[in-house]
């Protein structure tokens, strides 16, 4: 059990993929439920962008904190 990281903080996961790890469960073993029927393609493109756009935050408050 345990929550999964954050994809923003992870980097075992290749956002080119999210569509498969997102609709198909191809990550169910590590916690990460299949959102097929609940969510579709065009939800998990606008996840991708949130989670990209965060990421990207992210490293640029830590590159400006060195």
């Amino acid at each position: 059990g345990g929550t999964p990281p954050h994809p923003a903080y992870s980097h075992n996961i290749n956002l080119e993929n999210l569509q498969t790890i997102v609709l198909t469960g191809a990550l169910k073993e590590l916690g990460m439920p299949n959102f097929d029927g609940k969510l579709t393609e065009n939800d998990v493109t606008k996840i991708q962008a949130f989670i990209q756009g965060t990421a990207d935050a992210v490293s640029a408050q830590l590159a400006a904190s060195k």
